[in-house]
């Protein structure tokens, strides 16, 4: 887990765009804006970030998907920021 939060955001938003739900730690998640907090498992040690791993992996592709497809990314545009 990446313990510190530069520039992880935009790689969170960039994942969650394409789809696929994430996993972060607390530093990270504080960053990000609450549009994408629904798609975003948060953990603060190397065991808890990896069970919040494997419990996304034993969803099915398709319920990953949909925890990322829930989040309307709209209001973080360019033009809208």
């Amino acid at each position: 887990p990446l313990r510190r939060a530069r520039g992880v955001q935009n790689k969170v938003l960039e994942a969650v765009a394409a789809g696929l739900p994430v996993v972060t730690t607390p530093v990270v998640r504080e960053g990000l804006p609450t549009q994408v907090l629904d798609a975003v498992r948060s953990a603060s040690t190397a065991p808890a970030f990896a069970e919040a791993v494997v419990e996304l992996l034993g969803q099915s592709p398709d319920s990953r998907r949909s925890l990322a497809a829930g989040v309307d990314l709209n209001s973080l545009s360019w033009p809208t920021s």
